[in-house]
């Protein structure tokens, strides 16, 4: 599986990949599989986290 400039398995690959196989086993009309699968792009954003200790952890977050 191909990793991202942050050694991550590229998150839109995973998506497609998990649609597919969920369109495989349900009964999804081709045309509202093609409406889901249309994202072509995915924001990355890390959202900084004061944890109860008072030390800070960064959160790594998506959105299709």
């Amino acid at each position: 599986m191909d990793v991202d400039e942050m050694g991550e398995p590229r998150f839109l690959e995973n998506v497609q990949l998990f649609l597919k196989r969920a369109a495989s086993k349900l009964d999804i009309p081709k045309d509202m599989y093609e409406y889901i699968e249309k994202c072509h792009s995915v924001v990355r954003f890390d959202i900084p986290l004061q944890m109860d200790d008072g030390k800070f952890k960064s959160v790594t977050c998506y959105r299709a």
